[in-house]
């Protein structure tokens, strides 16, 4: 896996996921955007996401 480019944590944070949640994505989806962007929307919600969605978005990244 490479670093995940810095424009692509960028277009993520300006969605109000947090940096460190956009590195993450982007590391485990191999820079895919639309499945970072999905990870990120999920994992920032206000009440977090059941355990079971977390797998679930984390088994699509891999």
């Amino acid at each position: 896996m490479s670093r995940p480019r810095s424009d692509l944590v960028d277009q993520l944070k300006s969605l109000g996921i947090t940096e460190r949640t956009a590195l993450f994505a982007l590391s485990k989806s191999n820079n895919d955007m639309g499945k970072a962007r999905k990870y990120g929307e999920l994992h920032e919600t206000t009440s977090g996401p059941s355990f079971g969605e977390t797998s679930a978005v984390l088994q699509h990244l891999c």
